[in-house]
């Protein structure tokens, strides 16, 4: 049997679905967080605090097919804009984010690109005038 036929995520947002009940990988990225966070540090200071490509590729080989695959972009993101305003470097000189999010075929893309907008909307939100564009494609493998 083949193991992508047999692993995917329940589709939908019913009762039973992933999205619904996906909690304990919500906590796990929840305890990842700070391990991320530290790893877009030492990036940045590996290369110079004052260092700051304008595009920004992110890449998630085995997305859910609910809210959680969006956390980790969000935590990379607010990380990205937290480093420049202690760096003293303008985030407008970030044009844009680019993210790859990727898995098997049964799982629900369309789930997922219910979730976007409102994605995009806290964006907007919480970076205002700062906001760079971001950019999400999602491809199935």
């Amino acid at each position: 049997m083949v193991v992508k036929n047999v692993l995917h995520m329940k589709a939908g947002d019913g009762v039973n679905s992933y999205a619904n009940n996906s909690l304990l990988q919500e906590t796990a990225i929840l305890k990842a967080k700070s391990i991320l966070k530290e790893t877009i540090r030492s990036m940045f200071i590996k290369n110079s605090p004052t260092y700051l490509p304008t595009s920004f590729r992110i890449v998630d080989l085995g997305c859910s097919s609910g809210p959680n695959a969006l956390l980790p972009i969000s935590y990379i993101i607010d990380t990205i804009y937290q480093i420049c305003e202690e760096e003293n470097v303008t985030p407008d000189r970030i044009s844009e984010f680019q993210v790859f999010l990727n898995d098997f075929l049964g799982n629900d893309f369309n789930s997922l690109f219910n979730f976007i907008p409102n994605f995009y909307k806290k964006l907007e939100n919480a970076k205002r005038e700062s906001f760079s564009r971001c950019f999400i494609s999602v491809v199935p493998d």
